[in-house]
């Protein structure tokens, strides 16, 4: 949870971390909030954008396109500022395909794939794997 540290830790030891390794890429988790501004003053490379893959699947599980529309405009405003790491699933979700079939599955790839931004697949994604997001100790892993 980046936006959970305060940001002057991040510009202090980011740029220790940059002067020994300058390739190095770091990728903020953040699920709300102004997610450029947040990689800004963090110094972040690249920040998690929560708000279109929440956007993504619900708009295609509830075909409610306004939420779409809302967040693509949002995030074309986050991608002039910072670089968005955009998904539809991670291991902390339940699988795009178990909220939206395999057709939604596609249709949701296609968004990730021409949005700006770093796309990432979770593994199985691209095969349409099931999976809920469950309670216990293996809950984070659909």
């Amino acid at each position: 949870m980046a936006y959970a540290v305060p940001a002057h830790f991040w510009r202090e030891v980011l740029a220790r971390v940059r002067a020994a390794h300058p390739d190095a890429v770091f990728l903020g988790e953040v699920i709300h909030g102004d997610y450029a501004a947040i990689a800004q003053e963090d110094t972040l490379t690249t920040v998690t954008q929560y708000e279109l893959w929440k956007a993504i699947w619900s708009s295609l599980k509830d075909t409610n396109f306004w939420e779409l529309a809302h967040a693509l405009t949002r995030h074309q405003e986050f991608s002039t500022r910072a670089l968005m790491q955009t998904f539809v699933g991670n291991h902390d979700v339940t699988r795009i395909a178990s909220q939206v079939g395999d057709d939604g599955a596609a249709l949701a790839a296609a968004i990730l794939f021409t949005v700006p931004g770093m796309p990432s697949v979770y593994y199985g994604d691209e095969e349409a794997f099931r999976g809920e997001k469950g309670t216990g100790a293996f809950a984070d892993d659909p």
